[in-house]
């Protein structure tokens, strides 16, 4: 039956313009609706998508009605694919450097030399990075105008700390940070997690360029890689992959603020990004590019 209606619409819809050019007083006086035999097709732009019934309460003869118009949309929902954030990372460090459990984590190895404190592990900041690859995002308007929304998404999520100083690990049975004895001109800690954020918004002005944007929410990650890059004259480029004992699961809360086009996100896990010994919660800052 659906088939028979679109190949009747069809031949109808030719038929429409065989009908306007032969019977102009018709189309003086109900310019927008034409009658064919017992079928009647009405043609506004008010209307949304093609239905066919046989019951109108304009036409109550039993007479087929066809409507004509643009398809409709659920305008509410707006997808955008493969976008992108760029910022940096770094940590809030409330490790106590003098507990068992951090100096089980942080070690001194070598005769005489002095425990660990929160210096040994500053980052660069312009050099720890944040970078996250949105797979899709999703925003849902709960108001009819979309000025307030419900937003979702799927990212893969980057974070990239940057050592100041020379720390290494050693990963052979429980996994420990130490003093090297070399110089690095890169040493960082990478820690990759597959991210699905979830946020409320309020947009001023939905669907175009100037509006004010405000959103909050939380984002939960999964750690699906780690690793430590190191690069030195004496050996050369090298990578070290491990979970670093790493906590697997990242709970965080998200923020977005734009203006226009601009828009500036931030985020701040709920506890320490190490399941033992190092108590440092990861934060970042940066822009959002594309739309949302």
């Amino acid at each position: 039956m659906q088939k028979f209606h679109t190949l009747l619409s069809m031949l109808l819809i030719a038929a429409t313009g065989l009908q306007a050019q032969s019977d102009t007083t018709q189309n003086a006086a109900k310019p927008d609706t034409i009658k064919v035999g017992g079928i009647t097709i009405i043609s506004r732009t008010q209307d949304t998508g093609l239905v066919i019934t046989n019951q109108n309460h304009n036409y109550n003869d039993g007479s087929v009605v066809i409507r004509l118009g643009k398809r409709s949309k659920n305008n509410r929902l707006k997808t955008s694919w493969f976008n992108i954030d760029l910022g940096f990372g770094n940590y809030i460090d409330n490790t106590n450097y003098g507990s068992a459990e951090a100096r089980d984590y942080v070690r001194a190895i070598r005769p005489g030399e002095a425990a660990y404190t929160s210096s040994d592990l500053r980052l660069r900041t312009g050099k720890s990075t944040n970078f996250n690859l949105w797979i899709v995002k999703q925003s849902y308007g709960l108001t009819p105008d979309r000025k307030f929304q419900a937003k979702w998404g799927l990212m893969l999520e980057s974070n990239n700390y940057r050592f100041e100083t020379n720390n290494s690990f050693n990963v052979e049975n429980r996994p420990f940070m130490f003093r090297d004895s070399i110089g690095f001109s890169k040493n960082k800690l990478v820690a990759n997690y597959v991210t699905v954020p979830l946020m409320l918004s309020f947009n001023s002005r939905p669907g175009r360029d100037r509006g004010f944007v405000v959103s909050a929410g939380v984002s939960v990650g999964y750690l699906y890689a780690s690793r430590m890059k190191q690069v030195s004259d004496e050996r050369g480029k090298r990578k070290t992959r491990d979970n670093f004992d790493l906590e697997p699961w990242k709970l965080q809360y998200v923020a977005e603020l734009g203006l226009g086009a601009v828009k500036l996100y931030g985020s701040v896990a709920s506890r320490s990004m190490f399941s033992r010994g190092l108590d440092m919660t990861p934060y970042a800052v940066g822009i959002r590019l594309g739309e949302w």
